[in-house]
């Protein structure tokens, strides 16, 4: 199957860019072995687009990445946690405390189900049984593309726990915590963010997926590729 892969450097119809944000001068994760983290998510951002492309064999697009140091409690800001977004989380599972979110409207969760399932567009109107179970699936794959670049990157073994579902904000922040193992009064805590936007435009869905790292174990995976060298 051919395999297409288009870096967008600009969608200006496109209003699910992640905010631009950089890290600051004075954190820790600052450096020449951040960069090999975000190099090589990099290229797991273009692995996943040529996977979704064989799966469903329609162009998708990679908007540039971001990667930055930010509170917990900011974090439903870069899922776009509005009432008609879905949010599924993959904890991961291994030494670091980590979370994969794919976050998305319910219009392009519904329309990924019916490509999935070869339904006609509007086949699914509300979320059921039948399309969240494709959709969950359809996240655990892409998650692990950043549990293999984490492996590859540390020579560990992480994995992702079964994808849980919510809607909007609600439940967002307990989840969070709960898939990074910290407690609800932990909201100031900083934690390394990479997040990517994918785009199919001939459907016009609009994925996004958020990678999140304690900020401690994102210094404990650098300092394993530092030892790698």
């Amino acid at each position: 199957m051919r395999v297409q892969v288009i870096l967008l450097l600009m969608f200006e119809k496109l209003s699910f860019l992640i905010p631009k944000k950089t890290l600051s001068e004075d954190t820790p994760l600052s450096g020449t072995d951040l960069r090999i983290l975000e190099n090589k998510l990099n290229v797991c951002s273009g692995n996943i687009s040529r996977a979704m492309f064989e799966m469903i064999g329609l162009k998708v697009s990679v908007l540039p990445s971001i990667i930055t140091v930010a509170s917990l409690k900011n974090i439903p800001n870069y899922a776009d946690s509005d009432n008609n977004i879905v949010i599924l989380y993959n904890g991961i599972i291994g030494t670091s405390n980590g979370s994969v979110m794919l976050s998305a409207p319910i219009n392009s969760i519904l329309k990924m189900a019916e490509i999935f399932l070869h339904k006609q567009h509007g086949y699914f109107e509300e979320l059921n049984a039948e399309n969240l179970s494709v959709i969950k699936e359809f996240s655990i794959i892409l998650a692990g593309y950043y549990i293999t670049a984490l492996n590859e990157l540390t020579n560990l073994s992480y994995a992702v726990h079964k994808p849980s579902l919510s809607v909007g904000s609600h439940g967002l922040m307990a989840k969070m915590m709960d898939n990074l193992n910290m407690a609800l009064e932990s909201a100031e805590v900083e934690v390394l963010l990479f997040g990517n936007d994918f785009y199919i435009e001939s459907e016009d869905v609009k994925l996004r997926m958020l990678l999140l790292l304690k900020k401690e174990d994102a210094l404990k995976i650098i300092k394993l590729i530092d030892e790698k060298k």
